[in-house]
């Protein structure tokens, strides 16, 4: 029997935002029509083992088609830049949060998780003032303890740590939990990972570079535009660290879809619950902190 990691209830949503998007470029009606039409062609060919960000990759990369615009060209450059200037104006205070908490790290693991709202593939609009109404309350959320105590253990007596990025703008919050961690184990090398092209506000090296990670991680790209990490997909580079990395922090919901299932790995997923699906994955509800181990 094939293991799916396509849901159907994923498809509507991938072909709702690829409407949206495409209703803001493509301006007449038929050539929208037929861009939808491809696209849904795409999706009947789609082998059932691929997730959803697969098929989110190749919508861009077709709508980049019917525009004529470059290979290049980053649909989301203003938010992008938008929400990485946003957060970087709050690190101060953030930092001051982490300093004076009785558990740094926690406290640091908990603000990633937060940061992880900023996700053009999930919500249509993002709300601006994302310290108020999203990091402070999720500041008070709760997950499990025995997961977090098992997370510390393996930071100490671990070498190499890879984390995969997730969106930009949430990747000042990777940058401040980077660093917690450097404290914690100075001598734990961390390599980051962005995607390899621009999808959605997923996180670049651009943006890694622009909010300072290289101060405390090496920074590589995964070779794909997908909003994942599908490794039948990413460069050999980048499945080298894998295979290294003695500890993986995967934040996101796409990386969680991609990579969910598989074992071998001492992997921590860390995320925000923002779709149904996932919430019935993670048996968490709306906004809960996901934070799970796959070993």
């Amino acid at each position: 029997m094939v293991k799916l990691k396509l849901d159907a209830q994923c498809i509507p949503c991938i072909l709702n935002h690829a409407y949206r998007i495409a209703d803001k470029y493509i301006k007449d009606e038929e050539k929208k029509i037929l861009y939808l039409k491809d696209l849904m062609r795409f999706i009947i060919n789609t082998p059932l083992t691929k997730a959803s960000p697969y098929i989110t990759a190749y919508s861009y990369r077709l709508l980049k088609s019917y525009i004529n615009v470059e290979e290049n060209f980053d649909f989301y450059k203003e938010e992008r830049m938008y929400f990485n200037k946003t957060l970087l104006n709050l690190v101060k205070d953030l930092e001051e949060i982490i300093k004076n908490s009785k558990d740094r790290l926690l406290t640091a693991v908990k603000i990633a998780a937060a940061g992880n709202i900023i996700d053009f593939g999930a919500f249509v609009n993002i709300e601006k003032d994302v310290m108020e109404k999203v990091i402070k309350p999720t500041l008070k959320k709760e997950f499990p303890m025995d997961v977090y105590d098992k997370f510390k253990k393996d930071l100490k007596s671990s070498k190499y740590l890879l984390y995969l990025g997730d969106n930009s703008g949430e990747v000042v919050l990777d940058m401040l939990l980077i660093k917690e961690i450097k404290n914690y184990n100075p001598d734990l090398q961390i390599i980051f990972a962005t995607r390899g092209g621009y999808v959605l506000n997923d996180v670049t090296k651009e943006d890694a570079y622009m909010v300072g990670i290289d101060k405390f991680a090496i920074i590589i790209d995964n070779g794909t535009d997908i909003p994942g990490t599908d490794l039948e997909e990413v460069s050999e580079e980048f499945m080298n660290w894998f295979r290294k990395a003695d500890i993986i922090i995967s934040k996101g919901q796409g990386n969680f879809e991609t990579l969910g299932d598989v074992h071998g790995h001492n992997i921590y997923f860390i995320f925000l619950c923002k779709c149904d699906l996932i919430m019935k994955k993670t048996n968490l509800k709306s906004l809960d902190i996901a934070f799970l181990n796959v070993e």
